[in-house]
């Protein structure tokens, strides 16, 4: 189940193949489901299926995306050397993580904590009258 991997509940109902007008709509339709008590249950049994040591779990990914952002992690890179003579020699060294790397970190932390989700869900209920009996003076 996509929702149980990813929490994301709109992208999660388009990629089940369920039909859908637009985000919005796919966002509504995502969210009464989840309240679901069936549904509910499945997602509790799948995430606890997940739950390996082997498998990162949200908050790990979110720490590390943020060790990414803050520059705290390395990666190897080749460098080539002149040794002399026209002679050169290549070897691997740590050095930190790049900007672009950083920058890609940063734009999926956001989207995965809803910073890019600039919609508004507004619910409106009209009262329905059955004639003048129901109104007040």
């Amino acid at each position: 189940m996509h929702y149980a991997r990813t929490g994301n509940a709109t992208e999660s109902y388009k990629k089940a193949g369920y039909a859908c007008k637009n985000d919005n709509a796919a966002g509504a339709s995502a969210r009464r489901l989840l309240l679901n008590v069936k549904i509910k249950a499945r997602i509790a049994e799948i995430i606890e299926e997940m739950a390996s040591e082997k498998i990162a779990d949200i908050r790990e990914i979110h720490e590390y995306l943020t060790s990414v952002i803050r520059g705290e992690t390395t990666e190897d890179v080749v460098v080539t050397e002149g040794c002399g003579d026209g002679v050169s020699e290549a070897k691997v060294v740590q050095v930190r993580t790049n900007n672009t790397a950083r920058i890609k970190a940063a734009t999926e932390l956001a989207k995965m904590k809803g910073a890019y989700d600039n919609k508004l869900n507004v619910t409106v209920t009209v009262p329905v009258f059955d004639g003048e009996e129901g109104l007040e003076d």
